[in-house]
């Protein structure tokens, strides 16, 4: 019949499947066996497993996220408890400023509980309080602004800065106020006996001003330093008549006048000469447009890219119309920054060449320390090198002679020859000396790189009119790679872990925490070459490595083991600054070497 005529059809389809999910299985177990036999057991469960895979995959992505998270969680908790235990320990209940500090946490308090009693109307009164408390601590604030005018020789100096904190100190009959300076190192605390004199010297002149201005007889002064990582607190603290504090005040302004007054008068000099400059040349086809289009790019505050062949004259093009600038108070220095030396030569034989039309202007060549160093290798410490030891002590008294007193163009022999006679490092004081120089003629990374560029001209707070010409600078874009990219190579901390096992536990323990996750990374870069979305915990542990050399390095180091201490340090030092600007624009992979040496890279 039609009914079983159909049935048997669907039992013959039924049949047909069956047998092709035998067969594809069949053939499914044969591929299988292949990659078996081609990847290993190990590597065919690990790769081609899908269930492996996924749970691969979900231990990395939500557990890994999971158990860093519960890490940073624990870190900051026991950071936390840390703190109250270093705190408590501080209070002293028989100190007046301590009791009402109680007094006024206990208010609060009350305050807070009747709020949330109140309901909604709570919410309102907590707001008002909020908004009444917030104007009695800016009255009455820790961190104040303080600021002191005076005159140097008909030249007014403002002298300011923010005071950590100022408050009443009641233990004796007669209440002193003292001012707070904080801080934050990575020192070893235990080996600090006095405080570092720059950082006293800058809370000394806070009280002044503050004793200057509300009639004060005496005043305190408390350093606190604070260990970053720690959290541990240690205290110097000094009273100080006013007497005391204007002499001493009124021996640094006076000190410093001479410096200010010179420059006020160089400056006046300077612009002056600047004015009558004249072009020394009959303009070739083409330059006197270069010149008056780079004058228009400084007036306007513009940039401008110039591309012409050789021997056309570009340096001198360029530099005659920005020393026009400067004359007119355009600019306040000019940087001129080349990547070779025969350019640098070039700059200075230019320079000098205007300085016979009688133009005062002072330069500075900067030159590489290792061709500076008078030394063998340059160890800039008192072990190594005869000139660090008292070296502040003489630096001031070098700058200003040869400032005041020396030609006008600072190049290497004439370097050389002042800090023989002062017996001070010459590359030192080239850069001490580039801070009162009209010119500085350098390299690129003085400007650019992070890790060496001239933080006396661009740390944040300092703003003046600087112009930069920079020649070749196509250059710039494999160079600036360089300067913001860092590599860490494993096998240096497993290295530098043999080298200084049992010399501080701490560090140890820092070394082999960095090891044994670069370890990690290394297992999951099994094809040779692996792109990360972030350094994850990578960082942390570098920081707490970082920390431990810091406190280890403040000891006497090992001669035999000394270089490669310094040169693991500052591998790991610029590490950590590049992780800083990490971004969008970064590439973070890991590699191997020709050698097989196990890489990660910040790129």
């Amino acid at each position: 019949s039609d009914e079983f005529y159909m049935l048997e059809q669907f039992s013959y389809l039924i049949q047909f499947g069956l047998w092709t999910l035998l067969y594809s299985f069949w053939f499914v177990a044969v591929l299988s066996f292949r990659a078996v036999v081609t990847l290993g057991p190990k590597r065919y469960f690990l790769e081609r497993v899908w269930t492996v895979q996924l749970v691969r995959w979900f231990w990395k992505t939500i557990i890994g996220t999971v158990v860093k998270a519960v890490r940073w969680i624990y870190w900051k908790i026991k950071g936390f408890f840390r703190l109250c235990a270093v705190t408590l320990e501080d209070i002293d209940l028989t100190s007046t400023s301590d009791r009402i500090l109680f007094k006024v946490l206990g208010l609060n308090l009350v305050i807070v509980l009747v709020c949330c009693i109140l309901g909604n109307f709570g919410v309102m009164a907590l707001l008002v309080y909020t908004v009444i408390l917030f104007f009695v601590l800016k009255k009455y604030t820790r961190v104040i602004r303080s600021k002191y005018q005076i005159l140097l020789e008909d030249i007014p100096v403002s002298v300011e800065g923010r005071a950590d904190g100022i408050w009443t100190d009641k233990r004796s009959e007669e209440p002193l106020i003292v001012i707070d300076e904080i801080k934050g190192t990575y020192r070893d605390l235990s080996r600090m006996e006095v405080p570092v004199e720059v950082h006293l010297a800058q809370a000394k002149c806070y009280s002044y001003i503050y004793g200057q201005q509300h009639g004060q007889m005496r005043m305190g002064v408390r350093m606190i330093y604070a260990d970053l990582e720690t959290e541990e607190l240690r205290y110097f603290e000094e009273t100080y008549t006013m007497e005391e504090l204007s002499g001493w005040f009124r021996d640094l302004m006076a000190e410093y006048g001479k410096w200010v007054s010179f420059e006020s008068l160089w400056q006046e000099r300077r612009a002056e000469s600047l004015k009558k400059l004249i072009f020394p040349f009959d303009y070739r086809e083409g330059q006197k447009d270069l010149a008056v289009s780079v004058y228009r790019t400084i007036a306007r505050k513009k940039r401008l890219f110039i591309q012409a062949p050789t021997g056309v004259g570009k340096t001198l093009s360029v530099l005659f119309p920005a020393l026009k600038a400067m004359g007119e108070g355009l600019a306040s220095r000019i940087f001129y920054l080349t990547a070779r030396t025969i350019t640098r030569t070039v700059a200075v034989d230019a320079l000098d060449l205007l300085r016979q039309q009688g133009m005062e202007l002072k330069t500075v060549v900067l030159t590489a320390k290792e061709k500076l160093c008078v030394c063998e290798k340059p160890e800039c410490d008192p072990d190594h090198c005869p000139r660090a030891k008292g070296h502040f002590d003489r630096i001031n008294q070098a700058v200003y002679e040869l400032w005041t007193t020396g030609p006008d163009a600072y190049t290497r022999e004439v370097i050389l020859e002042s800090a023989e006679r002062y017996q001070v490092c010459p590359f030192e004081l080239s850069l001490d000396l580039a801070v009162w120089v009209d010119t500085l003629i350098c390299d690129y990374n003085y400007v650019f790189d992070p890790n060496v560029s001239l933080k006396r001209f661009f740390a944040d707070g300092v703003k003046e009119d600087y112009l930069f010409l920079i020649d070749e600078a196509h250059n710039l874009v494999e160079r600036g790679r360089e300067m913001y990219s860092a590599s860490l190579e494993k096998e240096a901390f497993l290295q530098m872990k043999k080298l200084l096992r049992g010399k501080r536990e701490g560090l140890t323990k820092a070394l082999d925490g960095c090891n044994r996750y670069l370890l990690t990374l290394k297992k999951e870069c099994e094809s040779g070459f692996q792109v990360l979305p972030q350094v994850g915990g990578f960082e942390l542990q570098l920081q707490r490595l970082s920390a431990e050399l810091d406190k280890y390095l403040e000891q006497p180091v090992p001669e035999e083991i000394r270089e490669q201490v310094m040169e693991f340090y500052f591998s790991v030092w610029n590490f950590l600054g590049i992780c800083d600007r990490l971004d969008d624009n970064y590439v973070i992979y890991t590699d191997f070497s020709e050698e097989g040496h196990f890489w990660l890279h910040l790129y």
